[in-house]
This record gives C-alpha cells, sequence and structure tokens, in this order.
C-alpha cells in the first residue's frame, strides 16, 4: 500500500471536519465514525523538518542527516 500527504491540508478537529466523512461513515475505511472516531481514523500528523522540535538548521536532530525544510521522518514531533 502506498501512502499520500496533502501538502497543506490540517489535521481534522473532528470526523465531522473531514473530508472523509460522510454522514456517519468514513468514506476511506467504511467504518462507523461516531462508535469509535479516534480507533478508526486512517490519518496520521506528518510534522515536517521547519516545525520539528529536533529540528538543527538543516541537520536532522533525530538521524543526522541533512535535510530541507520539507522533508520529514518518522521520528519527527511537532515543536511548540
Amino acid at each position: 500500500m502506498s501512502m499520500v500527504a496533502v501538502k497543506g491540508m490540517k489535521m481534522p478537529e473532528s470526523c465531522s471536519d473531514c473530508d472523509f466523512c460522510h454522514g456517519h461513515l468514513c468514506k476511506r475505511t467504511g467504518a462507523d465514525v461516531v462508535a469509535n472516531p479516534k480507533d478508526n481514523c486512517p490519518l496520521i500528523e506528518i510534522v515536517t523538518c521547519k516545525d520539528c522540535k529536533h529540528n538543527c538548521k538543516n541537520i536532522c536532530g533525530v538521524d543526522g542527516s541533512r535535510v530541507t525544510d520539507n522533508f520529514y521522518c518518522a521520528g519527527g514531533e511537532r515543536g511548540e
């Protein structure tokens, strides 16, 4: 399975704010979003290096590799 990221899309606050929600069903998973919205959500937040708390001026604070502002990794965590 491949993954897709939509640049600039913000994580919805609730299922009713999500483009994948149709009534009480998730168009992506077919799951009932009223019963267990968080357990059934297929969306995850991707933190780019420019927003990561580990960012150290184009050197990734997670693994030490050279990165650009739009790069991301599994260890990214949003900074405050």
